[in-house]
This record gives structure tokens, C-alpha cells and sequence, in this order.
């Protein structure tokens, strides 16, 4: 076996031996931010997230969004498994521009997304003004 042959099974072998890297890597869901007129809108991919897993708490103009995605428990004794998926909790911090109406900002949850409207106070909002005669 030649050592090219050597090094395609190192790789095979670090394929399945998770490093300490790995096993301790956090993550935090993707998130895009849009903003329209009257609102902005937040959408994270949580997939795999029970509702009752996330928290949205809003403080001092900063939205603060946490949860937990808990590992599921693996039971294969006679084969291999590999994840690359990451687990366990979460925090994403966003500040929150001036000229928000901060209670009420509403979230909904479904298939995996959360999506969080934060709408613009009145004030906020452009308005033409007509001129007058």
C-alpha cells in the first residue's frame, strides 16, 4: 500500500471520529432580516426546535431570541453513525433601530421557521405631505 493509500484511509478515519472541535462547536440558526415600509421581518431556520423550546424577550431595544435543539438519542449498535448537524442551545441578540413599536412585535412558527415582525411606530413610517394652497 502506497502512502497515498495510507492517507485516503486517515481521511476516512477522521470522517468518523468526531474531534473535541466538533463535539463542542456551537451554533446559532441563519437568520435574514427584511424591511418593508411599515415593518421588518426576521425569519430563522430552527428546524427541528419544539415551539415550546424558544424564547423571545424583548429588552433595553434589543431582541433577544434563544432555544434548545436537544440531540436525538442513537440506539444503532451494529453500524457507523455520523451527524453534522449541531445541538444544543442558542442565543441571537439584534438591537433594535429607534422608531419600533416594540410591544407589538409578534412571531409565528411554523415548519421549522421563525418568523418575527417588528413593526415600525406610527412616527416612523414616511408619510407624504401635501402642500396646501
Amino acid at each position: 500500500m502506497s502512502n497515498r493509500d495510507l492517507s485516503v484511509w486517515n481521511v476516512f478515519d477522521d470522517f468518523w471520529t468526531p474531534t473535541a472541535a466538533r463535539r463542542e462547536a456551537t451554533w446559532n440558526p441563519a437568520c435574514d432580516v427584511e424591511e418593508t415600509g411599515d415593518h421588518y421581518l426576521l425569519t430563522l431556520e430552527m428546524p427541528g426546535i419544539p415551539e415550546d423550546q424558544i424564547k423571545l424577550e424583548v429588552i433595553d431595544q434589543q431582541l433577544t431570541i434563544s432555544g434548545e435543539r436537544r440531540a436525538r438519542e442513537t440506539k444503532n449498535t451494529d453500524g457507523a453513525y455520523y451527524s453534522e448537524r449541531r445541538f444544543g442551545s442558542f442565543t441571537r441578540s439584534f438591537a433594535l433601530p429607534s422608531g419600533i413599536d416594540a410591544e407589538k412585535i409578534e412571531a409565528n412558527y411554523e415548519h421549522g421557521l421563525l418568523r418575527v415582525f417588528v413593526p415600525k411606530a406610527a412616527t416612523a413610517k414616511p408619510r407624504q405631505i401635501k402642500i396646501g394652497t
